[in-house]
């Protein structure tokens, strides 16, 4: 299962009708090991909207959930933490190769990696 967000589809709001959404992200849950396709799409991106809607499901299916990817979030990662206890939380590989390249970019043009070290 990975978390990713998205910005909210104004035409298919979470309450029908309504045309309104709470929050202008959504965060969508796909599943990786599986055929790879989004199952869920919730409205927002807090931990509370992510584990409101875990809670929601059979609790079988959620102890069959042994990993989540996900990006950085502090968010995401107390929604997994909390609502999926036993699951092994990783870091996404996009997200991982994003940060060394933010890393790596960060060091001043000429400076030495022996001079960029504390």
């Amino acid at each position: 299962m990975k978390p990713v967000a998205g910005k909210a589809n104004t035409n298919s709001p979470p309450i029908p009708g309504s045309g309104k959404w709470t929050d202008r992200f959504d965060t969508g849950l796909v599943d990786l090991g599986g055929n790879g396709g989004l199952f869920a799409q919730v409205n927002g991106r807090n931990s509370e909207v992510v584990i409101s809607w875990l809670q929601a499901q059979d609790p079988t299916w959620l102890a069959g959930i042994t990993h989540v990817s996900m990006d950085p979030s502090t968010a995401y990662a107390r929604a997994a933490r909390l609502a999926l206890p036993n699951a092994v939380v990783v870091v996404h590989r996009f997200h991982l190769v994003m940060l060394a390249i933010r890393a790596i970019t960060s060091i001043p043009a000429g400076v030495g990696l022996d001079q960029a070290r504390p």
